[in-house]
């Protein structure tokens, strides 16, 4: 900016010294003055090259700026891809940010950076501030919606999950993080109700049979929840609640051989889950004793 103001600036002063300079034949003749040399006469159309190469310069610095937040914006997403590297998303949308363009998806992409790393009220905060912006979009409303839950406000959860699908039908992962917003509201046929709705859309996801697994185990029916968990194994076998959950439904059922194969399977891919690792090894403990 100063640049371009000094360039302004000196080209006006070239141009009224040039303009001052000037002896017009007119007053040499003593016909007075010249009407197109007079002083500061066509200085606007003189001016006009540094103006065109000021104008030229400032669209330069824009796109200087918009490149500059894109390839910010690009280095956050990539570092979101699996194996994600959480805060250095949130670094570089950051610097993203700090180039001056609030864009909602940048904001989006700082709430998902937050809300992977644990700081919900943070995420929650952007994802507001995405949301004042572009009200209308969906994945923000989605985005509030997991914030919320992770906090426990059930019903905030349900209200911008139930936003999301009115805007975005056919968006899966949201549809399923309603289902289980109902199943913890203890509505069970309105979670059932979404979960199924998600394996119309895709038979193959595996999530969808995980929850429903978790939702039979609740309401006591262990054959219909090992169905499902063995649905969601045969498409996913490295997911580590189904294996839990097939273990549980297993123990409950006095399957002792097979719930121990499924609560060692656990163990070798629950990574830090602490609490589902202590009570694994209880029930591997308990399993051993009586196959003893």
């Amino acid at each position: 900016s100063f640049l371009i103001f000094g360039l302004a600036a000196g080209a006006a002063k070239r141009e009224r010294d040039k303009g001052q300079g000037t002896i017009s034949p007119f007053r040499l003749s003593g016909r007075g003055d010249d009407p197109v040399n007079r002083p500061g006469s066509g200085f606007a159309f003189r001016l006009m090259p540094y103006l065109l190469l000021i104008i030229s310069l400032a669209a330069v610095e824009v796109s200087r700026r918009r490149l500059a937040f894109d390839h910010r914006l690009l280095v956050a997403l990539s570092w979101g891809m699996p194996p994600a590297d959480w805060n250095a998303v949130l670094d570089s949308v950051e610097r993203a940010l700090g180039y001056g363009n609030f864009r909602p998806r940048s904001l989006y992409v700082k709430g998902v950076a937050l809300k992977n790393l644990g700081r919900h009220p943070e995420a929650e905060a952007a994802f507001r501030q995405a949301l004042a912006c572009t009200p209308h979009a969906w994945y923000i409303h989605a985005g509030l919606s997991s914030a919320c839950l992770e906090q426990g406000r059930l019903q905030e959860a349900l209200a911008h999950g139930q936003t999301a699908l009115s805007l975005c039908p056919d968006a899966t992962e949201v549809r399923k993080s309603v289902g289980v917003i109902h199943y913890r509201l203890k509505d069970l046929d309105r979670a059932e109700q979404e979960f199924r709705a998600v394996l119309t859309t895709d038979p193959n996801d595996a999530g969808a049979y995980l929850n429903l697994g978790n939702l039979y185990a609740a309401r006591g029916q262990p054959d219909s929840a090992m169905a499902c968990y063995r649905q969601a194994l045969g498409l996913n076998p490295k997911m580590p609640k189904v294996h839990f959950g097939l273990g549980n439904a297993l123990y409950g059922k006095g399957l002792y051989r097979e719930a121990l194969s499924a609560y060692r399977a656990f163990l070798a891919l629950s990574g830090d889950d602490t609490t589902h690792v202590r009570f694994a090894r209880e029930r591997i403990a308990r399993c051993e004793e009586v196959l003893k």
